[in-house]
């Protein structure tokens, strides 16, 4: 009886009726996150925060909502390298539904793809512990966000890094030309080209009187006290085959 009459009332009033529909969240709403609520994964304060949501639990009244690109631009970097570090996503975020209010919209779909893919070329390298922080601090030096700006970006450091000449192995090389997989050679120099669309950083490279080109994301470094610079092209070489295209 009490439920009828409240219903009643409710299509009698148009202003309530809408007032409670507002309330209802559903997929692809635009939130934002209520004062005083905290991150569930490092507690920091975000207030303020808004996004789109893309999955609800009713049955535990939670809510996953997808950042949005100011929100995304806004974080701190800290936040974002601590996710990746972590294996988290830090794009989105589950909270209780009762944290969140619905808002307007202020950017769209292709906006927050857009910074996401800007921030993921930015911080992606630090998911892969301290070999990932070192790749991280030379595509810093990068102009752009272009491959063949990373590929400049290596090659200045190492122009700088490297000392020559030092002795490799070949690896991971599906060709018998100019060498083949296994064999020992001595790197020279750097190539006069430098970079090879195909290949990225080249060196020029010796191996029983034969000298050519070769890529030196397909060396090893050989020799004890070549250490360093084993390091450094192992670095470069896990860039490579990893990198992002």
């Amino acid at each position: 009886m009490i439920k009828n009459i409240i219903n009643l009332f409710i299509r009698k009033s148009p202003v309530i009726a809408q007032l409670i529909d507002d309330s209802i969240l559903r997929a692809g709403d635009q939130v934002v996150v209520n004062q005083g609520v905290k991150n569930p994964d490092n507690k920091s304060d975000i207030s303020g925060y808004k996004g789109r949501i893309v999955d609800l639990d009713d049955e535990d009244k939670l809510v996953t909502i997808q950042w949005d690109s100011v929100s995304l631009q806004q974080m701190p970097p800290a936040e974002i390298i601590e996710c990746e570090k972590k294996g988290l996503d830090w794009s989105e975020m589950v909270l209780y539904q009762n944290e969140v209010t619905k808002s307007r919209s202020r950017d769209s779909i292709n906006d927050v793809k857009r910074v996401k893919r800007k921030l993921e070329r930015q911080y992606y390298w630090y998911g892969f512990g301290d070999e990932g922080v070192r790749i991280q601090k030379v595509l810093e030096n990068a102009v752009g966000d272009e491959d063949w700006n990373h590929f400049e970006a290596w090659l200045s450091f190492l122009r700088k890094s490297l000392t020559f000449p030092f002795s490799a192995k070949v690896v991971d090389w599906d060709d018998n030309k100019p060498f083949s997989d296994g064999d020992r050679i001595e790197i020279v120099r750097f190539d006069d080209g430098a970079i090879h669309g195909k290949y990225g950083v080249v060196i020029l490279a010796e191996n029983k009187g034969i000298s050519d080109i070769f890529p030196l994301c397909c060396i090893e470094v050989l020799g004890k006290k070549n250490a360093k610079t084993r390091q450094i092209v192992s670095d470069y070489s896990f860039w490579f085959t990893n990198r992002q295209m």
